[in-house]
């Protein structure tokens, strides 16, 4: 600053423009998460977002993958799954997806809570997002992780794309709903074809792709790096002209030429550990010892002299050789991730009820007697005189059989009060892991109806029915069990 400023600008401007660096500074100094989240933004989907996801790592601050249930549109602060402070990847961030694609999905989540299955997020993500090279990319780069594994999400593509596009011409010609507008049609089930799952490597190479960074720690992790390596390219440019550089990376491009006496040359761009490119000048005697290494995609360590030239600098190749580094699947090293979101709950679907059996009047039946408003808590033991074990940590030991819980709701005049309670309880039931069903009775214009839900399981224990007694206003007739053996 101080040598530009000697013949570039007057006082006035120097004042200016050291009063901005010292706002800067202290930003950057005193809010470090705010201060990166900006500069993020104002360069999202360009070449420097490597750059500044390797200040983040510098600073230790998480850079959280994209979610389509906590991610905004841009990038915004959020808390990791360890519970530190992050920065979290906006969906317009991801490349081949644009802000109007994702403003309406972003804002029906932040409207009616995080969506509760790839079933829920086809019906509720929107027409604009409905389109296969925005779901491809979203699953890809990992936001819809939560729903599925990512081998399968990306494999099923068309499937997940045909539901949106089916559910919204359904909403668009205004049958969604079953009564009203308060309770939603079943959902039809996506089967997701089985797919192997793509290694470490094909997932860095995605999220390089698409986000401009990897966030999964793949084979150009600094974890990875052989010692001594530079690992950014803020560090290649402290070094001094002629000084030798190791230098580990994927090689982005290859560029084969002759010299001026006619010999084979070669000059590649090798990306490194904070995704910046360094080229690479490979002389013809290097080049004839290591020509095979010199492809588009190969892994390399490279060893040689930097050389400056203007504002650019080149590496001269001494040594070359194959940067090896184990290829560990996705299932091996996906604990060490900080994704952020829930594992996959294995669980099991209850049996489908049929939207003629849903809508038709609730009729008691002597295997399942109709519910009576004095009936007991429903913290009553099981059938086995077993007491409900406590929700601890989003899971359950399985039950020896599962039981349904029964939720009686009554529609009111106000649709959109109806359809965002009952939202809310999904969400809720859904936040507990395990293998009991739940069915709503629903009394609508003096009928009742009894209305299975197929995509959701819950365990029913304390905590959930304090939960739900807290949202339904504590009427303990309410909620009642079904026990398995009168199901």
């Amino acid at each position: 600053i101080e040598p530009f400023a000697g013949y570039a600008f007057n006082k006035a401007h120097s004042v200016s423009y050291a009063v901005v660096a010292y706002w800067t500074a202290y930003f950057k100094a005193n809010y470090p998460v705010e201060y990166m989240t900006c500069l993020l933004n104002a360069y999202a989907g360009g070449d420097k977002v490597g750059l500044y996801a390797a200040e983040c790592a510098r600073l230790d601050i998480p850079l959280l993958p994209a979610d389509v249930s906590r991610s905004d549109v841009e990038f915004s602060i959020d808390t990791s799954a360890d519970g530190r402070t992050g920065i979290r990847f906006g969906l317009a961030s991801i490349k081949n997806i644009g802000a109007a694609a994702v403003r309406e999905l972003v804002a029906e989540r932040v409207a009616n809570g995080p969506f509760a299955s790839l079933e829920d997020f086809c019906r509720r993500a929107g027409v604009e997002a409905a389109n296969r090279r925005i779901i491809e990319s979203l699953a890809k780069v990992g936001a819809l992780d939560r729903f599925a594994p990512r081998g399968r999400l990306a494999a099923g593509v068309e499937s997940i794309v045909h539901l949106m596009q089916s559910e919204a011409r359904l909403k668009d010609s205004g049958q969604m709903d079953m009564f009203g507008a308060s309770t939603p049609m079943p959902l039809s089930k996506i089967e997701l074809p089985q797919a192997a799952e793509p290694s470490t490597r094909e997932l860095a190479s995605w999220e390089r792709e698409l986000l401009g960074v990897a966030l999964r720690q793949g084979p150009l992790s600094p974890k990875n790096a052989p010692k001594g390596a530079v690992l950014s390219h803020d560090e290649l440019d402290m070094l001094a002209d002629g000084e030798k550089a190791l230098l580990a990376g994927e090689v982005a491009s290859v560029r084969l030429q002759t010299d001026k006496q006619g010999r084979r040359v070669c000059f590649a761009m090798l990306e490194i550990f904070d995704s910046s490119k360094v080229e690479i000048a490979v002389w013809n005697r290097t080049f004839e010892q290591t020509s095979e290494l010199w492809e588009k995609g190969a892994l390399l360590q490279v060893k040689g002299a930097v050389r400056r030239r203007r504002d650019e600098i080149t590496v001269h190749c001494d040594e070359a050789s194959a940067y090896e580094v184990p290829d560990v699947p996705v299932s091996a090293d996906a604990a060490e991730q900080n994704t952020g979101v829930d594992e996959w709950p294995e669980r099991e679907t209850p049996p489908v009820v049929s939207v003629e059996e849903a809508s038709a009047p609730y009729s008691p039946t002597p295997e399942a007697p109709a519910p009576a408003p004095s009936a007991p808590a429903v913290e009553a033991p099981r059938a086995n005189g077993s007491s409900p074990s406590p929700h601890t940590n989003g899971a359950s030991p399985a039950p020896e059989a599962p039981r349904t819980l029964l939720i009686n709701l009554t529609e009111t005049d106000s649709p959109t009060d109806d359809n965002q309670l009952l939202r809310a309880i999904i969400q809720k039931t859904m936040d507990y892991h395990g293998n009991d069903r739940v069915d709503l009775l629903i009394e609508s214009q003096g009928r009742r109806y009894r209305l299975a839900m197929p995509i959701v399981s819950t365990e029913i224990c304390e905590g959930l029915i304090d939960d739900l007694r807290e949202m339904l206003g504590d009427a303990r007739e309410a909620l009642l069990i079904e026990e398995a053996s009168a199901a």
